[in-house]
């Protein structure tokens, strides 16, 4: 829809000046007369204007922190609820944020707002930063006069995902420390330490045992042949994100991820608990749920169940059920199917989401822990084997040597 730039006279005679979507210079016209404002310039203008025209590559396709967004939504829930007017909470916020590329992003978002667009649409204008559950969400506050609210609410999902990436990365610190100075110790060892141990045993002229020619074989490969290593591994990385990608490619690859043991599991429990959360409260803020459901599709961080969920909105497209659709997919466990059909039934299918939603929060913390508690001494017990190999072998020689010598 085309942009138009104006400069118009409110009704208390104050000169305003901004942008306005029409589709004519007729229709923006009308709108402004709608808004009480007489315009004394109206002309069409590109899409980019203004602070957006100024906006970086970065600042227009980039991300910001999940810290970021949630400090920001909680910060304008609490303005907005405090009846403190939309423009004026951007225009303190765009004041207080110490981050430039969110800056320039509500500076913009601010310049829309104040030229007469929709809240929600001036969000989506940042696809990569504000999802479309976000501007969805801010649609059905603007429309139900609750925007505060709805605000607290995105606020909370967004604290609480970033919450359990924290817990998630703290967790995973001293594993990949392990991992990493294991790695550098058996690298010191393959290329280093065995080679000169390989030298004394040539010279000994006796047979090696079994365990000291494999070390001694892998320990030369290694020193030889690295380069074709580190080569092998980024090309097959490099191929699997590719792959990853694609529609397919993306698609095989979260069906695949479902389907790996106890990880799986973890990653079904996390994105059901991200599903029931955002349909649940799309659905108490009067969004119809097939709408509901295209906007919860992409919330989802596995494609595999996005699909589910697609493939179950044509069914009730169709007139059927939610929890008879989902059943038939066969991606969604049976507790959930049973519940959802519970909310159906009773009425109560946004609260009865939600409860859904708390319940695999908890059981996807709980995951988290175990896994991580039982992947740090995993880790250590491998790596444990592999230098208790590498000792045995090099120890080996010497007991034959003593024997000898007996």
């Amino acid at each position: 829809m085309p942009l138009f730039q104006y400069k118009a006279i409110n009704t208390a005679g104050a000169r305003l000046k901004g942008v306005i979507e029409g589709d004519s210079s007729a229709a923006a016209m009308t709108l402004l007369l709608k808004k009480g404002l007489h315009a004394t310039e109206l002309r069409e203008t590109a899409e980019e204007h203004g602070a957006a025209a100024a906006l970086s590559g970065a600042a227009r396709g980039g991300r910001i922190s999940a810290l970021e967004m949630a400090l920001f939504l909680r910060q304008l829930a609490t303005l907005v609820n405090s009846d403190v007017p939309l423009v004026q909470s951007l225009t303190i916020l765009e004041r207080q944020t110490t981050s430039r590329r969110l800056q320039e992003i509500v500076i913009t978002v601010r310049e829309d707002v104040q030229g007469g667009r929709d809240f929600s649409h001036a969000l989506g204008r940042f696809p990569k930063v504000f999802p479309p559950l976000v501007c969805s969400m801010v649609r059905v506050g603007e429309t139900g006069g609750v925007l505060g609210p709805i605000l607290a609410q995105l606020a909370d999902i967004t604290e609480r995902d970033e919450q359990m990436r924290s817990e998630v990365r703290a967790a995973m610190i001293y594993p990949i420390i392990v991992v990493i100075v294991g790695v550098l110790v058996v690298g010191l060892l393959m290329t280093f330490v065995v080679p000169r141990l390989a030298e004394v045993f040539g010279d000994m002229g006796s047979a090696l045992p079994t365990p000291t020619k494999m070390l001694m074989a892998i320990s030369l490969a290694v020193k030889r042949f690295w380069w074709a290593a580190v080569i092998l591994i980024g090309a097959t990385v490099g191929v699997v994100r590719t792959w990853r990608a694609t529609e397919d490619g993306r698609l095989q690859y979260d069906r695949f991820v479902l389907r790996v043991p106890k990880l799986g599991d973890l990653a079904r429990k996390a994105s059901i608990s991200r599903f029931a959360r955002a349909l649940g409260v799309l659905l108490g803020g009067g969004v119809p749920l097939l709408e509901s459901l295209q906007v919860v599709k992409g919330v989802l961080d596995n494609a595999a169940l996005g699909k589910a969920i697609e493939s179950a909105s044509s069914g009730l497209r169709e007139g059927g059920s939610l929890a008879r659709e989902l059943e038939q997919e066969g991606m969604f466990p049976p507790l959930v199917i049973h519940m959802i059909g519970v909310g159906e039934t009773s009425g109560n299918l946004d609260s009865m989401l939600i409860k859904i939603a708390e319940t695999y929060e908890w059981q996807t913390q709980q995951a988290v822990k175990v896994m991580v508690s039982v992947l740090a001494p995993v880790t250590i017990l491998c790596l444990a084997v592999v230098v208790g190999f590498i000792a045995l072998a090099m120890l080996l020689p010497l007991f034959s040597m003593n024997q000898l010598i007996r």
